[in-house]
């Protein structure tokens, strides 16, 4: 994959993990569109366990993006959450 569409992807992703956040926090999100059973309080529970582990790999992404700007030494940042077998193969 060219780093122009990694690049892409990492807007993409780590974008839409922001704003699917911002969309459940401030219940932007009609029931219609939610998830089955997402009033359960158990669901939704698991559903904001998530919330931490999404945000910081948005942080490291976006971080990603920008040192890949400034050196070298962006592509750590890049994989901080890859499969480590993965991790590997890019290098």
């Amino acid at each position: 994959m060219n780093r122009s569409t990694l690049r892409l992807l990492f807007w993409i992703t780590d974008l839409g993990f922001i704003a699917y956040w911002l969309a459940t926090a401030l219940h932007l999100i009609p029931l219609e569109g939610a998830f089955k059973d997402y009033a359960d309080s158990t669901l939704l529970a698991w559903n904001w366990s998530f919330f931490p582990l999404d945000l910081l790999i948005s942080a490291t992404g976006l971080y990603a993006l920008w040192r890949s700007s400034h050196g070298p030494d962006w592509r750590g940042w890049a994989l901080a959450f890859a499969n480590p077998g993965r991790r590997a193969q890019c290098q």
